[in-house]
């Protein structure tokens, strides 16, 4: 999608369950109708199989559950508690909490009036974060050319969320960290100014 409206759409979510299982199933309601579908790896590459009834055809069940959508994996038992620990680590900022994962969301000792910057209470978590789409992203100092030196201290010594717009920051090819294109480090250096 070509839309800074929606979070997601590079594709990469979608087969995030592969880096853990090489099953998957997918569950898909839309307008009353519920889909089944299992995902597989085969030789490193995804197929998609959709349940069938018994003359071939698109399982499709009629219910009164919500539009959405549900993947599910099997964890081993041994894997549990590294999958609580990292769920709270990524859904602690989240604005919609998910249902059936017990998470402690972030507290804030102060908070901006107009609700773009936070410093965080809880100390289980240092440093500088950009929250963009729900999504927290390390903010780098050193990656930033030509910060102030009130814009540096900030960024190295305070336990800070700043939440930017969708679009504001350019990620990384790994997801995991920004991509410090002179537009995103602008629009991280304009923020400071304002904490």
């Amino acid at each position: 999608c070509d839309s800074n409206d929606y979070n997601g759409c590079f594709g990469l979510g979608s087969k995030a369950p592969f880096a853990y299982t090489d099953t998957m199933t997918i569950i898909s309601i839309t307008d009353g109708i519920k889909r089944i579908y299992t995902a597989t790896l085969k030789a490193g590459k995804p197929r998609c199989f959709a349940m069938t009834d018994n003359d071939g055809q698109l399982l499709e069940i009629s219910t009164d559950e919500p539009d959405g959508l549900e993947v599910k994996i099997a964890v081993k038992a041994d894997d549990i508690e590294e999958f609580e620990e990292q769920a709270q680590l990524v859904y602690c900022r989240f604005m919609l909490q998910p249902e059936g994962v017990d998470v402690e969301p972030i507290t804030y000792q102060m908070e901006s009036a107009d609700g773009v910057w936070g410093l965080r209470e809880s100390s289980d978590i240092s440093g500088a974060y950009g929250i963009m789409g729900n999504i927290a992203y390390p903010l780098d100092a050193l990656n930033i050319r030509g910060l102030t030196s009130d814009q540096r201290h900030i960024l190295n010594k305070l336990n800070i969320d700043i939440n930017f717009p969708i679009g504001a920051l350019d990620i990384a090819p790994s997801r995991e960290h920004l991509s410090y294109e002179d537009s995103t480090s602008n629009n991280i250096k304009k923020a400071l100014d304002h904490v």
